[in-house]
């Protein structure tokens, strides 16, 4: 039986220009096992007219067949949360995509194979993927790629690697009727930063099974390095608010880093300044923030000194 299916894509509104990439590729899927698609853009912050003229300019330029439909809905709450709870309260479909507008489906037959696992699994809750960049021009966007791989790879919860504790929310897809059941929704006062994740902890936590599959889009990074440190400022902020409503999850597998070149180790760094400054600060433990610092520098300097030992050992 063919499925209806429905996307919903969170937009801010300073990045609108950058949605057209994510729509054409959406233009390009084989509708293998569905009818039809309904894409459910949320532009935020937005008034209803503004929504209704961005509607107008990507009908004006992009063509849509007869079986994809194209709504944009204004949201006046800023927030990729508030954005995803709006368009899935004008969902319909039992199967329902979310993906940012800064991914792009290289795969033709991505939603046709979500779809497909989906309906090989009725118990299954959520299907997620990975991302990928062959086009990353700055360091710190690579190693903010690299990052949320290493992030999404860690989130197995068990040695058969079947299952997940969380998934990108760039880039998942969820049978709706399992989410009514469970009552289960976005955390609106969730701006960025981790977003997602407490969403997938919360369904986890009601018994709803999430799975990572080898499903991948392209993340175009277009932020630049500001950016992307506040960003990884308020995934650290994020993190901490989701442990704060007793949603833990301790990784089984931890991602080995790869060798990198000297730059990109202090870009890393810089991160995961970032990062932990952005946790603590959320209950303003700052002292917290400043002895992990130290108890990491005071390691380093260990490490360094026994490699001197070690090498005057060597030597004699």
């Amino acid at each position: 039986m063919l499925q209806k299916i429905e996307i919903v894509i969170p937009v801010l509104k300073t990045k609108k220009s950058d949605l057209n990439r994510l729509l054409s590729s959406i233009l390009n899927q084989s509708p293998l096992n569905y009818s039809n698609i309904n894409i459910l853009v949320v532009l935020n912050p937005a008034y209803a007219a503004e929504a209704l003229q961005f509607e107008s300019n990507l009908k004006s330029v992009l063509k849509f067949p007869d079986f994809i439909s194209l709504t944009v809905f204004p949201s006046e709450s800023r927030g990729v949360n508030a954005a995803r709870q709006l368009g899935l309260q004008h969902c319909t479909s039992e199967i329902v995509f979310f993906f940012d507008d800064d991914v792009v489906l290289n795969d033709s037959t991505l939603t046709a194979n979500h779809v497909e696992q989906h309906l090989k699994n009725t118990g299954l809750f959520a299907i997620g993927g990975s991302y990928h960049n062959d086009e990353i021009k700055t360091q710190f966007a690579l190693v903010y790629l690299r990052r949320q791989i290493r992030w999404i790879n860690e989130a197995y919860t068990d040695s058969s690697r079947t299952g997940v504790a969380y998934l990108l929310g760039g880039h998942f897809s969820i049978k709706r009727s399992l989410l009514q059941t469970a009552n289960l929704g976005f955390d609106k006062s969730i701006l960025f930063g981790s977003s997602e994740t407490e969403f997938f902890m919360s369904a986890r936590s009601k018994g709803l099974k999430l799975q990572l599959f080898k499903f991948s889009v392209q993340h175009h990074i277009i932020d630049g390095s500001l950016r992307l440190m506040q960003k990884t400022f308020l995934q650290g902020r994020g993190k901490r608010y989701i442990e704060s409503k007793n949603l833990l999850f301790q990784p089984i597998y931890k991602s080995i880093v790869i060798n990198c070149s000297v730059f990109e180790s202090v870009v890393e760094r810089i991160f995961e300044f970032c990062f932990f400054l952005g946790y603590y600060s959320f209950d303003g433990n700052y002292s917290g923030f400043f002895k992990m610092h130290f108890q990491k520098i005071n390691l380093a300097f260990k490490h360094q000194k026994q490699k001197v030992i070690n090498s005057i050992r060597s030597g004699l």
